[in-house]
């Protein structure tokens, strides 16, 4: 079992990875097959290309969800062993027998 804790970034580079993420929303959006979602995302302030299946974020826009959604989850802990424990031991890494990805209309 792995213990202790892994750090991927040095500090400040989550910001500079944050940033880029907003530049590439904003710049080359993402491709969405859902013509329901594409306008629901142009009546949200984004620019849609319905022919193109292309929303674009604007930095703001995003900005904005995020702050709206911030300690939405705060009863779910991102782990892959206790996914809806309210609390997990400290400094514990657990990991699964296997990985599942799913990605749905929620992945953006």
């Amino acid at each position: 079992m792995l213990k202790g804790l892994l750090r991927v970034c040095a500090p400040g580079e989550l910001d500079l990875l944050h940033r880029g993420a907003l530049e590439v929303l904003d710049r080359t959006g993402l491709r969405i097959q859902g013509e329901f979602l594409l306008r629901a995302l142009a009546g949200a302030g984004c620019r849609v290309d319905l022919a193109a299946h292309r929303a674009w974020f604007r930095p703001e826009l995003v900005e904005r969800q995020i702050a709206a959604q911030r300690g939405r989850y705060t009863m779910v802990r991102s782990s892959l062993w206790y996914p809806f424990c309210r609390s997990l031991p400290d400094d514990d890494v657990a990991m699964p027998a296997e990985f599942i990805v799913d990605y749905g209309y929620a992945t953006p």
